[in-house]
Protein backbone atom coordinates (compact mmCIF):
# COMPACT_ATOMS: atom_id res chain seq x y z
CA UNK A 1 0.00 0.00 0.00
CA UNK A 2 1.26 3.79 -0.96
CA UNK A 3 -0.10 7.19 0.25
CA UNK A 4 -0.31 10.05 -1.67
CA UNK A 5 -0.58 13.47 0.88
CA UNK A 6 -3.12 16.34 -0.54
CA UNK A 7 -2.54 19.25 1.25
CA UNK A 8 -4.69 22.13 1.39
CA UNK A 9 -3.20 25.35 2.86
CA UNK A 10 -5.61 27.68 4.23
CA UNK A 11 -5.12 31.08 5.37
CA UNK A 12 -5.07 32.09 8.98
CA UNK A 13 -4.43 28.48 9.79
CA UNK A 14 -7.82 27.63 8.89
CA UNK A 15 -9.21 23.97 9.66
CA UNK A 16 -12.49 23.82 7.26
CA UNK A 17 -13.21 24.73 3.93
CA UNK A 18 -16.41 24.64 1.88
CA UNK A 19 -17.99 21.56 1.95
CA UNK A 20 -19.39 22.39 -1.45
CA UNK A 21 -16.41 23.10 -2.53
CA UNK A 22 -13.90 19.93 -1.73
CA UNK A 23 -16.38 17.67 -2.16
CA UNK A 24 -16.70 18.95 -6.24
CA UNK A 25 -12.98 19.30 -6.24
CA UNK A 26 -12.56 15.76 -4.80
CA UNK A 27 -14.99 14.22 -7.08
CA UNK A 28 -12.98 15.29 -10.18
CA UNK A 29 -9.70 14.45 -8.49
CA UNK A 30 -10.59 10.57 -8.17
CA UNK A 31 -11.97 10.78 -11.91
CA UNK A 32 -8.55 12.11 -12.82
CA UNK A 33 -7.07 8.93 -10.65
CA UNK A 34 -9.32 6.79 -12.38
CA UNK A 35 -8.35 7.99 -15.63
CA UNK A 36 -5.13 7.45 -14.91
CA UNK A 37 -5.17 3.43 -14.05
CA UNK A 38 -6.88 3.41 -17.32
CA UNK A 39 -4.25 5.04 -19.50
CA UNK A 40 -1.40 2.50 -18.00
CA UNK A 41 -3.71 -0.23 -17.95
CA UNK A 42 -3.56 -0.98 -14.26
CA UNK A 43 -6.00 -1.64 -11.26
CA UNK A 44 -5.82 -0.14 -7.97
CA UNK A 45 -8.13 0.02 -5.28
CA UNK A 46 -8.42 3.98 -3.55
CA UNK A 47 -9.36 4.91 0.15
CA UNK A 48 -9.03 8.39 1.70
CA UNK A 49 -7.76 8.75 4.69
CA UNK A 50 -9.37 10.76 7.53
CA UNK A 51 -8.20 14.70 7.28
CA UNK A 52 -5.14 15.44 9.40
CA UNK A 53 -4.65 18.98 10.95
CA UNK A 54 -2.18 21.61 9.24
CA UNK A 55 -4.67 23.69 6.76
CA UNK A 56 -6.88 19.90 5.35
CA UNK A 57 -4.51 17.01 4.90
CA UNK A 58 -6.03 14.21 2.51
CA UNK A 59 -4.68 10.98 2.28
CA UNK A 60 -5.14 8.91 -0.78
CA UNK A 61 -4.24 5.61 -0.08
CA UNK A 62 -3.82 3.25 -3.10
CA UNK A 63 -3.15 -0.35 -3.22
CA UNK A 64 -3.22 -3.35 -5.49
CA UNK A 65 -6.11 -4.93 -6.00
CA UNK A 66 -6.06 -8.91 -4.48
CA UNK A 67 -6.44 -10.40 -8.02
CA UNK A 68 -3.01 -8.56 -8.84
CA UNK A 69 -1.34 -8.94 -5.52
CA UNK A 70 1.94 -10.32 -7.21
CA UNK A 71 1.91 -7.55 -10.30
CA UNK A 72 2.64 -3.99 -10.06
CA UNK A 73 5.36 -4.28 -7.37
CA UNK A 74 7.95 -1.35 -9.43
CA UNK A 75 4.78 0.54 -11.16
CA UNK A 76 3.18 1.27 -7.74
CA UNK A 77 6.30 2.96 -6.45
CA UNK A 78 6.17 5.18 -9.26
CA UNK A 79 2.74 5.97 -9.22
CA UNK A 80 2.11 8.52 -6.56
CA UNK A 81 4.85 10.61 -8.67
CA UNK A 82 2.78 10.23 -11.80
CA UNK A 83 -0.38 11.43 -10.48
CA UNK A 84 1.80 14.60 -8.88
CA UNK A 85 3.48 15.17 -11.64
CA UNK A 86 0.21 15.54 -13.21
CA UNK A 87 -1.70 17.18 -11.07
CA UNK A 88 0.73 20.25 -9.52
CA UNK A 89 2.33 20.06 -13.19
CA UNK A 90 5.91 19.37 -12.66
CA UNK A 91 7.15 17.17 -15.83
CA UNK A 92 10.57 18.69 -17.32
CA UNK A 93 11.43 21.53 -19.23
CA UNK A 94 12.54 18.67 -21.90
CA UNK A 95 9.33 16.73 -22.48
CA UNK A 96 7.47 20.19 -22.30
CA UNK A 97 9.34 21.34 -25.43
CA UNK A 98 9.66 17.94 -27.10
CA UNK A 99 7.50 18.30 -30.32
CA UNK A 100 8.30 14.82 -31.59
CA UNK A 101 6.16 13.82 -28.53
CA UNK A 102 3.38 16.61 -29.45
CA UNK A 103 2.53 15.54 -32.74
CA UNK A 104 2.62 11.82 -31.49
CA UNK A 105 -1.49 10.27 -32.35
CA UNK A 106 -3.30 9.43 -29.27
CA UNK A 107 -2.71 5.62 -30.18
CA UNK A 108 0.72 6.30 -30.37
CA UNK A 109 0.70 7.78 -26.86
CA UNK A 110 -0.93 4.97 -25.45
CA UNK A 111 1.76 2.70 -27.41
CA UNK A 112 4.75 5.48 -25.45
CA UNK A 113 2.81 5.00 -22.17
CA UNK A 114 2.56 1.04 -22.54
CA UNK A 115 6.37 0.59 -23.28
CA UNK A 116 7.45 3.20 -20.42
CA UNK A 117 4.93 1.46 -17.93
CA UNK A 118 6.74 -2.35 -19.09
CA UNK A 119 10.39 -0.40 -19.12
CA UNK A 120 9.37 0.52 -15.42
CA UNK A 121 8.00 -2.87 -14.16
CA UNK A 122 10.92 -4.94 -15.57
CA UNK A 123 13.15 -2.85 -13.01
CA UNK A 124 15.56 -2.55 -16.16
CA UNK A 125 16.23 1.12 -16.13
CA UNK A 126 19.09 2.91 -14.52
CA UNK A 127 17.47 5.69 -11.57
CA UNK A 128 18.34 8.29 -14.08
CA UNK A 129 16.47 6.82 -16.92
CA UNK A 130 13.16 5.87 -14.36
CA UNK A 131 13.19 9.69 -13.75
CA UNK A 132 13.10 10.67 -17.28
CA UNK A 133 10.58 7.42 -17.91
CA UNK A 134 8.12 9.00 -15.38
CA UNK A 135 8.48 12.42 -16.84
CA UNK A 136 7.98 11.04 -20.28
CA UNK A 137 4.90 9.13 -18.99
CA UNK A 138 3.60 12.23 -17.09
CA UNK A 139 3.85 14.45 -19.89
CA UNK A 140 1.70 11.49 -22.26
CA UNK A 141 -1.28 11.23 -20.07
CA UNK A 142 -0.89 15.41 -19.25
CA UNK A 143 -1.68 15.54 -22.72
CA UNK A 144 -4.94 13.55 -22.83
CA UNK A 145 -7.98 15.51 -23.26
CA UNK A 146 -10.01 13.60 -20.34
CA UNK A 147 -7.14 14.20 -18.38
CA UNK A 148 -6.84 18.32 -19.55
CA UNK A 149 -10.85 17.99 -18.22
CA UNK A 150 -10.70 16.75 -15.02
CA UNK A 151 -7.85 18.49 -13.81
CA UNK A 152 -9.44 21.65 -15.01
CA UNK A 153 -12.72 21.27 -12.95
CA UNK A 154 -10.59 20.33 -9.81
CA UNK A 155 -8.77 23.50 -10.00
CA UNK A 156 -11.64 25.53 -11.13
CA UNK A 157 -13.49 24.37 -8.43
CA UNK A 158 -10.99 25.06 -5.34
CA UNK A 159 -11.00 28.86 -6.75
CA UNK A 160 -13.84 29.19 -5.36
CA UNK A 161 -12.41 28.58 -1.70
CA UNK A 162 -11.34 32.10 -0.53
CA UNK A 163 -9.40 30.76 1.88
CA UNK A 164 -6.93 28.43 -0.26
CA UNK A 165 -4.21 30.01 -1.16
CA UNK A 166 -1.76 26.87 -2.36
CA UNK A 167 -1.57 23.53 -2.79
CA UNK A 168 0.93 20.42 -2.49
CA UNK A 169 1.22 16.86 -2.70
CA UNK A 170 4.02 14.79 -1.19
CA UNK A 171 4.36 11.16 -1.58
CA UNK A 172 4.51 8.91 1.58
CA UNK A 173 5.38 5.37 2.66
CA UNK A 174 2.59 3.18 4.63
CA UNK A 175 3.50 4.59 8.09
CA UNK A 176 3.17 8.11 6.60
CA UNK A 177 6.55 9.25 6.87
CA UNK A 178 6.80 11.09 3.47
CA UNK A 179 9.16 9.54 1.38
CA UNK A 180 9.43 12.30 -1.71
CA UNK A 181 10.07 16.12 -1.80
CA UNK A 182 6.69 18.44 -1.46
CA UNK A 183 5.12 19.90 -4.55
CA UNK A 184 3.87 23.17 -4.40
CA UNK A 185 1.09 24.86 -6.85
CA UNK A 186 0.20 28.42 -5.43
CA UNK A 187 -3.13 29.75 -6.14
CA UNK A 188 -2.00 32.15 -8.55
CA UNK A 189 -1.24 29.16 -10.92
CA UNK A 190 -4.52 27.46 -10.46
CA UNK A 191 -5.99 29.61 -13.36
CA UNK A 192 -3.28 28.38 -15.72
CA UNK A 193 -4.76 24.66 -15.30
CA UNK A 194 -8.43 25.88 -16.10
CA UNK A 195 -8.93 25.43 -20.04
CA UNK A 196 -11.18 27.80 -21.81
CA UNK A 197 -13.24 25.68 -22.97
CA UNK A 198 -13.75 21.96 -22.49
CA UNK A 199 -14.52 21.17 -26.21
CA UNK A 200 -11.96 19.05 -28.25
CA UNK A 201 -10.47 19.79 -31.56
CA UNK A 202 -13.36 19.68 -34.03
CA UNK A 203 -13.11 16.15 -36.35
CA UNK A 204 -13.49 16.86 -39.79
CA UNK A 205 -15.15 13.84 -42.08
CA UNK A 206 -14.73 14.27 -45.71
CA UNK A 207 -17.12 12.66 -48.40
CA UNK A 208 -19.22 11.26 -45.10
CA UNK A 209 -22.74 9.71 -46.24
CA UNK A 210 -25.65 11.25 -44.34
CA UNK A 211 -29.26 9.69 -44.47
CA UNK A 212 -31.67 12.19 -43.84
CA UNK A 213 -34.68 11.95 -41.70
CA UNK A 214 -35.86 15.38 -41.17
CA UNK A 215 -35.19 18.19 -43.80
CA UNK A 216 -35.84 22.03 -43.17
CA UNK A 217 -37.62 23.84 -45.47
CA UNK A 218 -37.47 27.13 -44.20
CA UNK A 219 -35.67 29.70 -43.21
CA UNK A 220 -33.97 29.94 -39.45
CA UNK A 221 -31.51 28.16 -37.05
CA UNK A 222 -33.91 24.81 -37.24
CA UNK A 223 -31.56 21.33 -36.88
CA UNK A 224 -31.70 19.55 -39.59
CA UNK A 225 -32.17 15.17 -38.35
CA UNK A 226 -30.55 12.49 -40.20
CA UNK A 227 -28.61 9.06 -39.56
CA UNK A 228 -24.85 8.73 -39.33
CA UNK A 229 -22.36 5.68 -39.03
CA UNK A 230 -25.81 3.79 -37.92
CA UNK A 231 -26.68 6.59 -35.39
CA UNK A 232 -29.26 9.36 -35.18
CA UNK A 233 -27.97 12.80 -35.20
CA UNK A 234 -29.17 16.12 -35.22
CA UNK A 235 -26.90 18.92 -37.01
CA UNK A 236 -26.76 22.05 -38.20
CA UNK A 237 -26.67 23.03 -42.21
CA UNK A 238 -24.10 25.37 -42.75
CA UNK A 239 -23.65 25.06 -46.56
CA UNK A 240 -26.02 28.02 -47.03
CA UNK A 241 -25.89 27.61 -51.27
CA UNK A 242 -27.50 24.46 -50.73
CA UNK A 243 -29.63 25.17 -47.90
CA UNK A 244 -31.18 27.75 -49.94
CA UNK A 245 -31.96 25.24 -53.00
CA UNK A 246 -33.62 23.23 -50.52
CA UNK A 247 -35.61 26.05 -49.36
CA UNK A 248 -36.36 27.39 -53.33
CA UNK A 249 -37.26 23.41 -53.63
CA UNK A 250 -34.74 22.37 -56.10
CA UNK A 251 -34.30 19.17 -54.47
CA UNK A 252 -36.72 16.74 -53.03
CA UNK A 253 -36.77 14.61 -50.17
CA UNK A 254 -38.15 10.79 -49.83
CA UNK A 255 -37.45 8.08 -47.65
CA UNK A 256 -33.82 6.93 -48.18
CA UNK A 257 -32.63 10.36 -49.43
CA UNK A 258 -28.97 10.77 -48.24
CA UNK A 259 -26.05 13.42 -48.99
CA UNK A 260 -22.76 13.39 -49.25
CA UNK A 261 -20.95 16.22 -47.31
CA UNK A 262 -18.06 17.20 -44.97
CA UNK A 263 -19.27 16.41 -41.86
CA UNK A 264 -17.73 18.27 -38.39
CA UNK A 265 -18.31 16.69 -35.20
CA UNK A 266 -17.47 18.82 -32.52
CA UNK A 267 -17.21 16.46 -29.04
CA UNK A 268 -16.79 17.48 -25.01
CA UNK A 269 -17.10 15.55 -21.96
CA UNK A 270 -20.04 15.30 -19.66
CA UNK A 271 -20.54 15.32 -15.83
CA UNK A 272 -19.29 11.26 -15.96
CA UNK A 273 -16.15 12.09 -18.10
CA UNK A 274 -18.09 10.48 -21.37
CA UNK A 275 -17.28 12.17 -24.49
CA UNK A 276 -20.29 12.67 -26.88
CA UNK A 277 -21.32 15.24 -29.82
CA UNK A 278 -21.85 18.56 -27.80
CA UNK A 279 -22.22 19.58 -32.62
CA UNK A 280 -22.64 18.45 -35.71
CA UNK A 281 -22.22 21.15 -38.57
CA UNK A 282 -22.40 19.69 -42.21
CA UNK A 283 -20.33 21.59 -44.82
CA UNK A 284 -19.96 21.65 -48.23
CA UNK A 285 -22.97 19.02 -50.16
CA UNK A 286 -21.73 17.80 -52.83
CA UNK A 287 -24.29 15.11 -53.73
CA UNK A 288 -27.88 14.02 -52.97
CA UNK A 289 -29.11 10.84 -53.83
CA UNK A 290 -31.84 8.55 -53.23
CA UNK A 291 -30.61 4.97 -54.39
CA UNK A 292 -32.08 5.72 -58.16
CA UNK A 293 -30.43 8.85 -59.01
CA UNK A 294 -27.34 11.03 -58.33
CA UNK A 295 -27.38 14.92 -58.42
CA UNK A 296 -23.93 16.78 -58.17
CA UNK A 297 -24.18 20.18 -56.41
CA UNK A 298 -23.48 23.17 -57.55
CA UNK A 299 -20.80 23.25 -54.58
CA UNK A 300 -19.27 20.00 -55.75
CA UNK A 301 -18.83 21.48 -59.57
CA UNK A 302 -17.15 24.55 -58.06
CA UNK A 303 -15.21 22.81 -55.78
CA UNK A 304 -13.87 20.73 -58.32
CA UNK A 305 -12.88 23.62 -61.02
CA UNK A 306 -10.69 25.25 -58.20
CA UNK A 307 -8.68 22.07 -57.94
CA UNK A 308 -8.53 22.37 -61.42
CA UNK A 309 -7.68 25.52 -61.96
CA UNK A 310 -5.38 25.29 -59.20
CA UNK A 311 -3.76 22.22 -60.76
CA UNK A 312 -3.13 24.09 -64.61
CA UNK A 313 -1.93 27.12 -62.46
CA UNK A 314 0.65 25.19 -61.18
CA UNK A 315 1.84 23.16 -64.33
CA UNK A 316 2.20 26.21 -65.93
CA UNK A 317 4.56 28.06 -63.32
CA UNK A 318 8.05 28.41 -64.50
Amino acid sequence: MKNLEIHYYLENHSHSMDAFVKNKSEAELLKLVSEITILLDIELDFEFEAIKQGGIKDIIKYFKKKKNKKQLNNLLIFFGAIISGILINVASEHFNRDKDAEDLSKEEKRLNIRKLKKELDDDILTEDEKSKAINQIIFLISDEHKIKVFKSRFYYNLLKETKLYQLSTTELSENFEPISTEKIIERKYFKNQILETEDKKPISIENAIVEIVSPVLKQGNIKWKGIYDGQSISFNLLDNEFKNSVINKQYRFANGTSIKCKLELIQSINDDGEIYNKEINVFDVLEIFDGIQTIITKKAKNIKELKNQTKIDFNTEE
